[in-house]
């Protein structure tokens, strides 16, 4: 343990000493902690305590279950700055991941040092009490984020076989931080990723998007690439040649689409990874309209020349709605731009004759 000063908010605080006072331990843990040592921002805090969830729904007015069977409960408190929430886990250990994704059995009720073993890489088993201003950190992971590190607690093949969603959040660690992953670990990602079975797709889905926001997604999606994860997640980019370069420069917003453009059918790839309608359609209008923000946020019922300005023009019934698709599409190839006068140009002299 290490005494060490870090900005927790008053609210964390407040539910640390409710658990203190009933004789509970309480700690920050995980990202919150690695990211506060590092600087980066802290967007949510998670805790861990040795109070099992009824003693937790006791203690709060709002505490809800969130992750049944896990020793997981969302407590939500308020105070002058709004309302603020937390999932707070008992201190727990799981046995064996016989399907490679979740544990068998998990149980509840034993040590910090032992809840802190059960995690995935040494960065993120670090535990802080603010309370004591105590830090907690058993498997050296302040030296590796000072050393800009990422390994797993003890033996990679078996924390990446206990559940191998594990092997994706290895690539977004590093696409988000910047740090190198270490030999052993990467080679153990190489040699997994082709067989082993692979997480439920929502949840990889989940860790592509966060490695294509990173500040250095091309590193997150070479690793994948290189460890055959990314063509097993994605078949339709199998043997195709993803722009990593332009991957890493490309406004976040672009990069999905970017991603599957070279794939056969990028709308298979998104529909195969469960991606939302509204994605589907702006990586479609984003592929269509070559990444010009402009045109992809044109809708059809901003086309400047309305269906009474064709009718005008002798137009009516299917061939107007051919006209009007024919235009908007001359729109976004930028072959003409939306202008009533210059849509009407354009009609008569490159569209009349063949309507």
């Amino acid at each position: 343990m290490k005494h060490m000063k870090m900005t927790v908010p008053n609210w964390v605080i407040n539910i640390c000493n409710i658990l203190r006072d009933a004789n509970e331990d309480a700690y920050v843990v995980g990202g919150a902690v690695r990211d506060t040592l590092i600087g980066r921002p802290v967007y949510e805090y998670d805790m861990c305590s040795s109070a099992k969830p009824e003693t937790l729904h006791a203690l709060f007015d709002k505490a809800i279950d969130t992750g049944a069977g896990f020793g997981t409960v969302t407590v939500v408190v308020s105070d002058a700055d709004g309302q603020h929430s937390t999932e707070i886990t008992t201190f727990r250990v799981e046995t064996e991941y016989s399907d490679s994704r979740r544990p068998d059995d998990v149980t509840l009720g034993v040590s910090l040092e032992e809840d802190l073993g059960r995690r995935d890489f040494t960065i993120n088993a670090l535990a802080y009490d603010p309370l004591t201003e105590t830090l907690v950190d058993l498997h050296n992971g302040q030296k590796d984020l000072e050393a800009k590190c990422l390994k797993t607690i003890g033996s990679p093949e078996t924390r990446f076989k206990e559940d191998t969603l594990r092997l994706f959040r290895c690539a977004r660690f590093a696409a988000q931080l910047g740090f190198e992953v270490e030999e052993k670990t990467i080679k153990a990602m190489k040699a997994l990723g082709p067989e082993v079975p692979l997480p439920a797709i929502e949840r990889m889905t989940t860790e592509i998007k966060k490695t294509l926001a990173a500040p250095q997604p091309n590193v997150g999606i070479e690793m994948l690439m290189e460890s055959e994860l990314l063509e097993r997640y994605m078949p339709g980019l199998k043997n195709k040649k993803i722009d990593i370069e332009r991957l890493k420069t490309a406004p976040t917003h672009h990069r999905l689409a970017l991603l599957v453009q070279q794939a056969d059918s990028p709308e298979d790839c998104l529909k195969h990874a469960r991606v939302s309608k509204a994605e589907l359609d702006l990586v479609q209008r984003q592929l269509s309209r070559n990444f010009d923000d402009e045109l992809v946020a044109l809708d059809p019922h901003d086309l400047a020349i309305k269906s009474g300005d064709l009718m005008a023009l002798g137009l009516e019934g299917p061939k107007l709605g051919a006209a009007q698709k024919a235009l908007f599409h001359a729109v976004c190839q930028r072959k003409v731009a939306n202008s009533k006068t210059e849509l009407e140009q354009y009609f008569k002299t490159q569209l009349q004759e063949t309507l």
